[in-house]
């Protein structure tokens, strides 16, 4: 579904958007999932993904809905993801999961002076952050390194040709 908000088109209990659907035009506002019957109609569906973006057309809100199974009867049928983006680059700079609620994830994201990921941070409370993953580059640009964990528990090394292709990882 493009450019229709949700709001008020079947969000059980209300939209779980905070100011509505924002940023619509010429976009996919919704994706739907029936399982069997008509799917022709907006409000007829089992699951979905609706969408806000902001003005740049980046996709600010991320709202998974489940009308099936468990989690409606435990009042989880909506589970949020949000975006913040850098606003000279547009590059990611953190992701949240469920900002603020019990069942919350967040993933923090840093760049270099030429916008190649350095490092990744997730954390549950936005207080404690632990380091996911360390990137390293070669003097000439591509990905030398990757350290996985905060006590680096893994490490992937990459290996180029002379022409630039991947040759070992």
């Amino acid at each position: 579904w493009y450019d229709t908000p949700g709001a008020g088109y079947g969000f059980v209990g209300g939209s779980p958007f905070v100011t509505g659907q924002k940023n619509l035009r010429n976009r996919v506002a919704r994706v739907t999932i029936k399982e069997t019957g008509n799917t022709n109609n907006i409000n007829n569906y089992d699951r979905a993904s609706h969408y806000s973006y902001d003005v740049h057309g980046n996709v600010h809100t991320i709202v998974q809905e489940n009308r099936l199974g468990p989690l409606v009867n435990l009042n989880q049928q909506y589970k949020k993801t949000e975006y913040k983006y850098d606003l000279i680059s547009g590059k990611v700079n953190e992701v949240q999961y469920q900002s603020g609620l019990p069942d919350a994830f967040y993933h923090r994201y840093q760049y270099d002076a030429d916008n190649r990921i350095t490092k990744v941070q997730t954390s549950i409370n936005q207080k404690i952050w632990r380091r996911d993953a360390k990137y390293f580059y070669y003097k000439h640009g591509p990905l030398a390194r990757i350290e996985l964990g905060q006590d680096k528990v893994q490490a992937n090394d990459y290996a180029y040709t002379i022409h630039g292709w991947l040759k070992s990882v």
